[in-house]
């Protein structure tokens, strides 16, 4: 179990801003690029949120740009 300091901490990281942020366009059905996504997940990696990189890269995501 995480304590408030290490959620505060991950909250506080860019890669989890990112995240967060990303989350809320998938969710709103927001079109977006492959990179996009590809970018977060891979700054999710480099932070260690390995977790929140498989669920960003497993979601349902608008590719339609159009």
């Amino acid at each position: 179990m995480h304590s408030f300091v290490d959620i505060a901490r991950y909250n506080g990281h860019p890669a989890m801003q990112q995240y967060q942020a990303i989350v809320q366009q998938i969710e709103r059905g927001d079109p977006m690029h492959p990179q996009e996504v590809q970018e977060v997940v891979d700054a999710l990696l480099e932070g260690g949120f390995h977790h929140q990189a498989q669920m960003l890269a497993g979601m349902k995501v608008n590719w339609d740009r159009g």
